[in-house]
């Protein structure tokens, strides 16, 4: 009975404080506001909360460049990066084609056939950082290296071309360029890529120990297929039958480049019967003679630097083949300011190479001296040449040093036996391949097969 009245009395007490409390603060609800509401420090946090959750919820999905700072060319492959696909690569563009994380793709050139296509590309990296990517994605992937970009050199040969299972890529550097030092210079590429399943195969017989050779759009027959193929060339039917080994033999070592026409590289055509330009030749002789003699190098051609003074107008030093070239000149071995001859101020990279220029700067690499000087009269007694008065005098010098080399004269293998020399004919590309398939004089020298055999050893 005493607990029960005492609980009664507490809370009389209390009810009355309350009374009394509220009584106080008539006038001021203010006060009795804030004792009674949410703490407006925990009120404050909840709205900050809501806002930051509405500002992250998105209405659409955008997406933003990679950081160029993010990626460099040593990274993993980056087949689809973000960039690429904000700028619409083709739906048919193959996933496992590496993708340089530096670059912008500029355009997609309209297809023609279905699984095929070029997309064209730009980056602010140096043409010698976009080629060590490649290369290496390539290796690390697995690929088939159909053609590498040329060792140490890549402005020597600016295309690369991998294939693996039914797919191949070409990397065409377009715009080769190196940086220097504080400047930002673009290099422009393309990335080509075709299914490879639909060509012919090539018979395999007496292939001997030649690599796995890509097929030939019109296959050789048994007796035409000789002992060599080229390692990537499609259209090698096409070679007149007493070059053709000869052709493939060169083509094996992996000297010869694709054909190109207007800018454009044609994908595995060597275009055999079109003429040789006059670039292409000085680059493919400076490599044969340095792979024929990789193991002599007083016997190598030293490629020229960025800082040699060009020897001709129409060559500077950011010409892709400027080393090349630069460096016949510089060795003396093709006429320029250099060699005191001041009519040769251009070279005409782009012009045919004639019969009586290959020969001029093919001999002095098989003979390793000096020409001797020849007349007219001489050439008509040796080769019985009747046009011989038509040839100019560095070529009548190369042409009896050339018929001292017996068999292996240049003459012999690549035009046979002829009375006129038509010095001002241009060379096609087969004949000027045959040309390098033999350094040496007299019996004093190495040919392309056995370069290709000593280097599998």
């Amino acid at each position: 009975m005493f607990q029960k009245s005492n609980h009664k009395l507490i809370y009389l007490v209390g009810l009355t404080s309350l009374l009394a409390l509220l009584s106080g603060c008539t006038g001021n609800s203010k006060a009795v506001e804030n004792w009674l509401g949410a703490d407006p420090q925990l009120t404050e946090k909840v709205d900050n909360n809501q806002a930051q959750e509405q500002q992250e919820t998105p209405t659409s999905i955008t997406t933003t460049d990679a950081s160029p700072t993010e990626t460099s060319a040593n990274s993993s492959v980056t087949t689809l990066p973000e960039q690429a696909e904000k700028v619409n690569l083709p739906a048919d563009f193959p996933p496992e084609i590496p993708v340089y994380p530096q670059a912008t793709l500029l355009s997609v050139e309209e297809q023609t056939k279905a699984e095929q296509g070029k997309t064209n590309w730009r980056s602010p990296d140096a043409s010698s950082q976009i080629v060590n990517y490649y290369q290496q994605q390539f290796k690390a992937e697995g690929w088939k290296m159909v053609q590498p970009f040329a060792a140490d050199v890549p402005e020597r040969n600016n295309t690369i071309i991998a294939s693996q299972d039914n797919l191949e890529v070409t990397i065409s550097l377009t715009q080769p360029t190196t940086q220097a030092e504080g400047d930002t210079a673009n290099t422009e590429f393309t990335i080509g890529y075709r299914p490879v399943s639909s060509l012919t195969q090539l018979p395999t017989k007496d292939l001997g120990s030649y690599p796995e050779q890509k097929p030939l759009t019109s296959p050789l027959s048994d007796s035409q297929s000789g002992s060599a193929a080229a390692s990537y060339f499609t259209d090698l039917g096409e070679v007149p039958e007493q070059l053709r080994q000869y052709v493939e033999d060169v083509a094996a070592l992996g000297i010869l480049s694709p054909y190109q026409q207007d800018g454009e590289v044609e994908l595995n055509q060597f275009a055999p019967n079109e003429p040789v330009t006059r670039r292409d030749y000085a680059r493919w002789l400076v490599e044969a003679n340095n792979k024929f003699y990789a193991n002599s190098p007083g016997n190598e051609i030293h490629l020229a630097k960025k800082s040699s003074q060009p020897a001709y107008q129409d060559i500077s030093e950011n010409d892709p083949d400027f080393s090349a070239i630069q460096g016949l000149a510089e060795a003396g071995l093709i006429p320029s300011r250099l060699t005191g001859d001041d009519s040769k101020l251009l070279f005409q990279p782009d012009a045919p190479l004639t019969r009586e220029d290959l020969l001029s700067w093919k001999v002095p690499l098989d003979l390793r001296k000096a020409l001797t000087s020849a007349s007219i009269e001489t050439i008509k007694e040796s080769w019985g040449f009747q046009d011989a008065a038509d040839i100019n005098a560095q070529g009548l010098q190369a042409l009896f040093a050339d018929f001292q080399n017996g068999e292996q004269a240049n003459i012999r293998r690549i035009f046979g036996y002829t009375t006129i020399f038509q010095p001002k004919k241009p060379v096609t590309r087969a004949e000027a391949a045959a040309s390098l398939w033999y350094f040496g004089f007299q019996g004093d020298g190495i040919n392309a097969k056995e370069v290709f055999q000593a280097e599998k050893k």
